[in-house]
């Protein structure tokens, strides 16, 4: 690359930009810079949580949907996808969680009720959503099929 005439300007090296900017986010541990792959769900839970949510958004993009998110201060939904899976509104929750947890997801489709709330979870934590009247799939099935299809993915009155 160059700049002036005569001066030589070296392109940005993205790798170290990318793992400070990571760094701030989430500590990098010795074992996951010798580690290549996936973060351990129950030795980094935060890392992990947010590769997941990253692949299921990057899913989502790859499979034509329009991807954005919601966020009001105090409250935020982790994706909101548009196209031919429908309109869904949804948090991706790869840890235990409540209902307080869920509080934007509720607000969003309150407000936006041509929206169906989806929670994207760990295998086998289903149940929990489906206990708030939300749809569920887990994280894996999710990446393999998207959301879950039919009527019975809508949210009860």
């Amino acid at each position: 690359m160059t700049g002036k005439p005569g001066r030589t300007v070296r392109a940005p090296d993205l790798e170290p930009l990318a793992r400070r900017v990571a760094g701030r986010c989430f500590p990098v541990s010795a074992a996951s810079r010798r580690v290549a792959g996936a973060p351990d769900p129950w030795g980094e839970p935060g890392r992990f949580g947010v590769w997941v949510e990253n692949a299921c958004l990057a899913f989502g993009i790859n499979q034509g949907q329009k991807v954005t998110y919601w966020r009001e201060e105090p409250l935020e939904i982790d994706a909101v996808f548009e196209g031919t899976w429908g309109q869904w509104a949804v948090e991706v929750k790869t840890g235990e969680f409540d209902a307080q947890a869920l509080k934007g997801l509720f607000e969003f489709c309150r407000r936006n009720p041509e929206f169906s709330p989806l929670v994207i979870t760990a295998p086998g934590r289903e149940p929990l959503a489906r206990r708030h009247r939300v749809a569920a799939v887990s994280w894996q099935d999710f990446l393999i099929s998207g959301p879950p299809e039919g009527d019975s993915a809508r949210r009860q009155p």
